[in-house]
């Protein structure tokens, strides 16, 4: 997991994951779950696939 560590997709993961933070996002939608998994219980964030979203817009 990468969040932690350096370079520029490193600080990319951490820019979108303080913008969920900051801006009180119910869910963080991407395609790289496994990046996210680890520091989702910390920020009380739900890390969604984008398919998963689609199928609960569609219920």
């Amino acid at each position: 997991m990468c969040i932690s560590a350096g370079g520029p997709n490193c600080r990319i993961r951490r820019t979108v994951l303080e913008a969920a933070v900051n801006g009180r996002a119910d869910a963080l939608v991407t395609c790289n779950i496994r990046d996210f998994e680890a520091v989702k219980d910390r920020f009380g964030l739900r890390v969604i696939r984008p398919s998963e979203l689609l199928e609960e817009i569609r219920k």
